[in-house]
């Protein structure tokens, strides 16, 4: 996107082609000697969006009024084509996330999907004028299914060995799986094997790799498809094993928060069991959809970390749950690409 941040004490206007909009409003300084409303005499390209931090400017669907501060209505008269407004004193701590709002909407989120992510607090003073299902480019998404879907990764220890097991639910033209490992946070990926995919097909398939060390790895999937084209999966760890996974044990469930965050494109999420449980840790976008899991498998007691790569997927809003047995915990975090 091309940002401009006006830090000046002019106004800033005239400016053409503009898709995303954010201000004071009638808040900012020399406002007044623009305008009396809310007309920046700008040029709003079609599904243009906007917000003004004012804490009136939804009180009225009226436009060119007199009084007050300035009015959304406004902006939509000057052919911005979605709005936030607020019918009264709405705190700073409420108004929209920007950060959010724009990545999320030129990404092909939808106009109510992207102000919703991008406000804290539903059902309080704020107003959204606009078509909610109004979108300005197909999301990622919405766009064709990825050629294999893989729906688990998980690893478990055995006899000084490391079993990975992966299922797809889907593939399309799938030639199969590298396997990567490394050692340590600043070790490099190398392929340690293959396993061959399915081709085409529509039911669910299960495999398996059995690596012969003992100690900490990080572990990837590089699903090939047979034209050459690759992607990664999630990462995982398997943080505790054996003998230090006993001694070291948590005393109680816990679900981490996702570092770093915001993140771009990829972030490590750590969480603990404290008994044996069957595990599953997931990731869903703000519709509820879910994008990612990332562990679906029983676990031993001990702590873990997953690594998700969420370069396909567009920037916004996620949430991350993990179900072990009886605890439960979901979490936010962020994606700004």
């Amino acid at each position: 996107m091309n940002v401009m941040l006006d830090t000046t004490s002019t106004y800033l206007v005239r400016q053409t082609g503009v898709l995303g909009y954010a201000s004071w409003g009638s808040n900012a300084q020399n406002w007044s000697a623009v305008t009396d409303q809310a007309k920046q005499y700008n040029s709003y390209t079609a599904g243009a969006i906007g917000e003004t931090y004012v804490s009136t400017s939804g009180r009225s669907f009226s436009t060119g009024l007199t009084y007050g501060q300035s009015a959304v209505a406004d902006m939509i008269a000057e052919g911005i084509t979605g709005v936030k407004g607020y019918v009264y004193e709405p705190y700073a701590s409420s108004m929209t996330d920007v950060n959010t709002l724009f990545p999320m909407y030129t990404e092909g989120y939808t106009l109510a999907e992207s102000f919703y992510s991008a406000s804290p607090y539903m059902s309080w003073m704020d107003v959204v004028v606009g078509d909610p299902k109004c979108r300005i480019v197909n999301s990622v998404h919405n766009s064709q299914p990825l050629p294999v879907e893989l729906v688990s990764f998980t690893l478990a220890s055995s006899n000084n060995s490391i079993i990975l097991n992966w299922k797809t639910a889907t593939e399309t033209n799938n030639y199969g799986f590298d396997i990567e490992r490394k050692q340590g946070d600043a070790g490099t990926f190398v392929k340690i094997g293959f396993v061959a995919g399915n081709g085409t097909s529509s039911v669910a398939h299960t495999y398996t790799f059995t690596d012969p060390v003992s100690g900490i790895y990080t572990y990837r999937l590089k699903q090939i498809d047979r034209d050459g084209q690759f992607i990664y999966s999630a990462e995982i760890t398997n943080s505790v094993t054996g003998v230090e996974n006993a001694a070291l044990a948590p005393k109680k469930f816990d679900l981490g928060q996702n570092f770093p965050n915001p993140f771009n494109p990829s972030t490590k999420i750590s969480y603990s069991i404290a008994t044996p449980e069957l595990v599953h840790l997931t990731v869903y976008d703000v519709t509820g959809r879910v994008v990612a899991t990332l562990v679906n498998g029983h676990q031993e007691a001990g702590s873990y970390s997953v690594q998700w790569n969420a370069s396909a997927v567009p920037s916004g809003v996620y949430f991350y749950r993990i179900d072990a047995g009886s605890f439960s915990s979901v979490k936010k975090l962020l994606l700004q690409k």
